[in-house]
């Protein structure tokens, strides 16, 4: 995936709400001190997008000891004031019991509401949800059209996930030739699961002509991206 040269708390909090980065996907050229954000955390003025960034410094140990319990915290402060990015990380934090208990139903709801926002990447939750039947019946043409929807909002991970859908049969007629054109779509954009799958696909003949040479660069090309075989 792409990396983001941060050089700013503004640019880390715009790399995170508009261009859907996580934060694996964001270089740091500046020094990323979280309690100078802290020092401010009980003020009235304290801004909506520091509270959901000290959770990212706690979830993600930016600068600080991983503290999920803490990190639930600010971003709950943020979710408050319907924040869609705090809604969605409140959410991920019930679905996989960081910080809390598992609750699938409350993180399906924290889910849908940042869904409600148009926060793009919690629409990709959504989907999975749907998938496994978290808080909600398991439907894999629901699963399958939020998938969807996402990717067609630029979402890299939901098109290898839309891929999968076409190239498995879920929640829609298995197309294995649609399959590759997904999973080749988000190979294209640097992620590297995608890339393995295409180079497996053309090493197979699956959903393409075979092409072992193909097969080959783009198992180099996941290499160079951090794959590690």
């Amino acid at each position: 995936m792409k990396k983001y040269i941060c050089h700013s708390l503004e640019d880390y909090i715009n790399y995170r709400e508009n261009f859907l980065a996580s934060v694996d996907d964001i270089s740091f050229a500046y020094p990323f001190t979280p309690q100078l954000l802290a020092t401010h955390a009980n003020r009235k003025c304290f801004d909506t997008s520091c509270k959901w960034v000290l959770g990212d410094c706690f979830s993600y140990a930016l600068g600080v000891k991983q503290d999920f319990k803490t990190a639930l915290y600010w971003y709950l402060q943020a979710a408050r004031k319907n924040s869609p990015i705090a809604l969605c990380h409140v959410g991920i934090c019930y679905l996989n019991g960081n910080g809390t208990n598992i609750d699938y139903n409350r993180g399906f709801y924290y889910i849908k509401k940042a869904v409600d926002l148009k926060f793009v990447r919690a629409e990709a939750v959504l989907a999975f949800c749907y998938y496994k039947g978290y808080g909600v019946e398991v439907n894999e043409k629901l699963s399958c059209f939020h998938y969807a929807r996402a990717a067609s909002k630029g979402y890299v991970p939901a098109m290898y996930n839309v891929g999968n859908c076409h190239y498995r049969g879920l929640g829609v007629n298995e197309n294995h030739d649609l399959a590759f054109k997904w999973y080749l779509e988000a190979a294209n954009k640097g992620y590297v699961p995608a890339m393995l799958k295409v180079a497996k696909c053309y090493l197979d003949g699956d959903g393409i002509n075979r092409d072992e040479r193909k097969a080959n660069e783009w198992l180099e090309k996941a290499k160079e991206a951090g794959y590690v075989a």
